[in-house]
């Protein structure tokens, strides 16, 4: 018998030493894959609005453009961003069930990041925030709130979201507290006056919007037994109540800037009216979800405007 090579065994020796060159590129592969969803479960689209309301709030305390190159002001905004970041994965991590049927293509429920990887991700932009906070803003009124918020946005998903008008409220503060945060962050002292009524005017039209909102899902969420203000007391109740709430916040606003030159009494009057006439042209259409949406994109335009406004304002006390 001749003993000649053993084709078989130089087979297995090359495929074993084939599969084990490149897993590693295999394994780098499927995070690089995953990198895209991640991205989009903490919204991207949103990193630009919440720095604006951080850059606002910061520039009223202090209208000069030596903002910029204060840490304070990076960090507070850096803070914002990470909770509101990790504010969007939780809310996905709860919202999984109801996303196979209304937004399958979401990255958890199309399985591109796993469960575990996300509540990762979350604890890695909540943790990384709190502790930014516990080391700039150490035993301050502002540590308090990052915990505080933290602990709010966790709890929103699984019990305040459900609870009603209580979800509007939280809404309305989160958004408004951005423009608080990075503002006291500055010192909170100069234009305190201004800085309030803008934190006021911008939560209002915040707690507005979120009311649109459930008037123009009023279908979904009366099947789905989520007790919105319109699922409870109606349509034109909301409505109501979503008006009343925005004019307060005008209002306030307006009395304000009659300190200032009229040119920003004005320049406020003007640019809240967009909002303020689109709620009555949904009253008109009877909340068409058509009409809504051109209710809270107007609002979006006039915050915006007012936001140009009060940063305006701020300067004129220099």
């Amino acid at each position: 018998m001749t003993i000649g090579p053993n084709h078989n065994i130089e087979r297995n020796i090359r495929h074993s030493y084939t599969v084990h060159k490149h897993q590693p590129t295999i394994h780098f592969n499927e995070k690089q894959r995953q990198l895209p969803s991640l991205i989009q479960l903490i919204r991207p689209v949103n990193i630009v609005p919440t720095f604006m309301l951080s850059f606002m709030g910061g520039w009223i305390v202090q209208p000069t453009p030596i903002l910029l190159l204060e840490k304070q002001f990076w960090v507070s905004a850096l803070i914002t961003q990470l909770i509101m970041s990790g504010s969007m994965v939780v809310n996905d991590i709860y919202d999984i069930d109801v996303d196979r049927k209304n937004n399958p293509n979401r990255p958890l429920p199309s399985g591109k990041v796993k469960l575990v990887t996300a509540t990762v991700l979350t604890g890695i932009l909540f943790t990384s925030a709190f502790i930014l906070g516990s080391v700039y803003f150490p035993n301050t009124k502002l540590f308090y709130s990052v915990f505080a918020s933290i602990l709010m946005l966790i709890l929103y998903t699984p019990f305040f979201k459900r609870i009603c008008f209580v979800k509007n409220l939280i809404c309305g503060f989160i958004v408004s507290g951005s423009i608080a945060f990075s503002g006291f962050a500055m010192g909170g002292q100069n234009n305190l006056k201004l800085l309030s009524s803008i934190i006021r005017l911008v939560c209002a039209s915040s707690i507005h919007m979120e009311l649109l909102n459930d008037i123009r899902d009023y279908d979904g969420d009366k099947l789905s037994n989520i007790f919105t203000v319109p699922v409870l007391f109606g349509k034109p109740a909301a409505g109501i109540m979503s008006k009343t709430i925005l004019y307060i916040g005008v209002f306030d606003a307006i009395m304000v800037s009659l300190s200032y030159p009229l040119l920003i009494t004005y320049g406020i009057a003007i640019a809240c009216s967009p909002m303020l006439t689109n709620i009555i042209v949904c009253e008109l259409y009877d909340f068409s979800k058509e009409s809504v949406k051109i209710a809270v994109n107007g609002t979006t335009v006039s915050l915006f405007l007012n936001m140009i406004i009060f940063c305006y304002a701020a300067t004129l006390n220099l």
